[in-house]
């Protein structure tokens, strides 16, 4: 009896020794894994918010230093109060003509909060009225501002999502408010991009919310309309009779928000089930982006790791009770504790180590080996993570970069009578933003001539593509306002410094003037663009190197150099990458002379198959533009 009653003690011992301490840590278990479950997927969602916003942010058509430079280029305080409201609509229909998908409006007030539009790019649009929305009290208020409203479209019979820049226009006299620019543009494309799917994380959802956080476009579309801010009548009144969601129906009631002490961290109920839900602001506009997914995913699958975890506790207590009963409890105590901790380790715990027990002897320096190991293996995977997440986000510029570069490059060389015209572009390892364009022009004495423009954007990548972008933009903005080259590079600098700021980056710009009919070309270069000019007679001229780049500092007069060309004659330009091709300028110089070029194309065509892809053995870092205009 004794020995039974010890027997059955030390067995009674033995089992609630392994009990309690395996039921205290599988509660830690389930809290931790649920918890870990939880802040993994919260940092999904904000890895995938993040960039769908960064993405949004790059594409946002419209910038508040366009409307700077209409403002000032239009003097519209001035037209506004001389009532010279058709002349402005002329030159908003020239300025849409050029960029072709924006819309202008020129609002002036009127009593009772009512809007009358004096001035459009569409004339059917003249002395309509744009109906009040609060976004405009925020535009008063602080002289500008962005926000998204759903107009009507005739082509496609639907409300589309356009996205308006705001900006406010004062009298020089008594420095009052005396009109609203709006210029706005089509959004659907953008947002549908943001909402499109290819997320990590399972049943993630996404969707757009404006500065009411109304649902106005889910990937999930029983979503649009719900909101998660309360609505006071006056505005829930205000947003039906505009029409400012569209065909979009506001739900009656808001979605139910929980857990909103931790922003931009919260949860909402949504079909009856808690989301875990992201909310990040898309800088330059009134919208948000937000992420979500179901709660209960990770509470279930915390559930079953719990379960299965007791299964296996289960199975520990009874085989371990037997063999602490028959062998001795002290030596097996270290085997155990480390056959825990791979366990632990297995089933993804890799915080847990094996920690040196009495009598472990070779345990303990298995132990020891072990916890060294795993060390290695987490400093080996955190590496291997940091350089996938590099990898990817590199991989993602790369391509957006690449996406910016094809829109800068023209698709067409207008034909221009008595010459040819042709561009090389040679892309290098990275996008870097230089471009190449020809246009054609009639001056206000009505001289035909072609514009040649070159550009090398400093540095590489989605920024520098960017820029280059802008000062396309700016440049055929003024080029449709003026003949004069000393006062198109002077505004488009002026509007560059503002945009660029104190980031240091800078453009080397190359701007030209052919006319037509007299042969003259008239010229200015903004950096380091080479020029030559190949004669007829086989001679070779350099052109000067006149001023600096734009986004240094701020000009006076520029005066631009004059050649006159002949027929026969070869103008040829080329950004500093040429330079970084071994022997790529003397190979180009031995073309000039090699024989008389017809066309400009076909020069075109040898520079590229001799000089640039024969030009290096190695592959190419710089990306090259070549720009050819042959007189006939």
């Amino acid at each position: 009896m004794i020995k039974k009653s010890f027997t059955l003690r030390v067995l009674a011992v033995s089992f609630l020794l392994l009990a309690l301490p395996l039921l205290i840590d599988s509660f830690i278990f389930f809290q931790n894994a649920y918890q870990n479950a939880i802040t993994a997927a919260k940092k999904q969602l904000k890895e995938e918010a993040n960039l769908r916003t960064y993405s949004l942010m790059a594409s946002a058509p419209v910038k508040q230093v366009l409307l700077n430079e209409m403002d000032y280029v239009l003097n519209l305080s001035t037209q506004i109060e001389k009532r010279q409201f058709d002349h402005l609509s002329n030159e908003f229909q020239e300025i849409v003509k050029l960029w072709g998908r924006f819309r202008i409006l020129l609002l002036e007030f009127e009593k009772d909060g009512f809007y009358k539009i004096v001035a459009a790019s569409e004339e059917k649009l003249v002395n309509t009225y744009f109906l009040s929305n609060q976004q405009f009290d925020f535009v008063i208020e602080k002289g500008s501002g962005t926000f998204l409203r759903y107009l009507y479209s005739q082509t496609t019979q639907e409300y589309l999502p356009y996205l308006f820049e705001a900006q406010m226009i004062y009298s020089k006299d008594s420095g009052q408010p005396i009109g609203i620019l709006l210029v706005a543009s089509n959004f659907e494309k953008q947002i549908e991009t943001a909402l499109a799917p290819g997320s990590q994380l399972r049943n993630v959802q996404f969707a757009i919310l404006n500065a009411d956080d109304i649902i106005i476009k889910s990937s999930d579309p029983l979503l649009g309309g719900q909101f998660l801010t309360a609505i006071s009548p006056e505005r829930r009144r205000q947003i039906l009779v505009t029409r400012q969601l569209g065909d979009i129906q506001l739900s009656a009631t808001k979605l139910p928000v929980l857990n909103a002490d931790n922003p931009p961290f919260f949860e909402f109920v949504y079909h009856g089930q808690a989301q875990i839900a992201y909310q990040v602001h898309i800088p330059g506009t009134n919208l948000s982006l937000l992420a979500f997914t179901p709660k209960k995913e990770y509470f279930s699958a915390a559930v079953r790791h719990f379960l299965l975890l007791y299964i296996v506790y289960l199975l520990i207590l009874i085989g371990g009770g037997a063999v602490t009963f028959w062998l001795s409890h002290w030596i097996s105590r270290p085997l155990r504790q480390l056959t825990h901790v791979m366990g632990k380790v297995s089933e993804g715990h890799l915080d847990v180590r094996f920690k040196e027990a009495p009598l472990g002897f070779e345990i303990n320096i298995l132990g020891g080996m072990f916890n060294q190991t795993l060390d290695t293996l987490l400093h080996n995977i955190q590496q291997a993570e940091d350089e996938r997440i590099k990898k990817q986000t590199f991989q993602k510029e790369l391509e957006l970069s690449q996406e910016v570069q094809k829109s800068l490059l023209p698709v067409l060389v207008p034909h221009v009578k008595g010459a040819t015209a042709a561009g090389v572009y040679l892309q290098g390892q990275e996008a870097g933003g230089d471009f190449f364009a020809f246009s054609q022009k009639k001056t206000k004495k009505g001289e035909e001539l072609l514009t040649i423009a070159v550009t090398d954007v400093a540095d590489k990548g989605l920024t520098s593509c960017l820029y280059s972008l802008t000062v396309r933009s700016l440049y055929q903005a003024y080029l449709t306002l003026s003949d004069d080259i000393g006062e198109i590079l002077h505004s488009t600098n002026q509007a560059f410094i503002q945009d660029t700021e104190d980031t240091g980056m800078y453009a080397q710009f190359f701007l030209g003037f052919y006319f037509i009919e007299s042969r003259v070309f008239s010229y200015y270069t903004c950096g380091y663009i080479q020029g030559v000019i190949r004669r007829s007679d086989g001679t070779i001229e350099q052109l000067k190197q006149q001023g600096i780049a734009l986004g240094l500092k701020s000009w006076g007069k520029l005066t631009p150099d004059t050649l006159q060309l002949r027929s026969g004659d070869i103008l040829l330009l080329y950004t500093k990458g040429l330079l970084f091709l071994p022997a790529a300028e003397k190979k180009l110089n031995d073309l000039l002379q090699k024989q008389l070029w017809e066309t400009a194309q076909g020069l075109a065509n040898a520079i590229s198959a001799e000089v640039l892809t024969n030009a290096s053995e190695t592959s190419q870092e710089e990306e090259v533009i070549i720009a050819i205009l042959k007189v006939e």
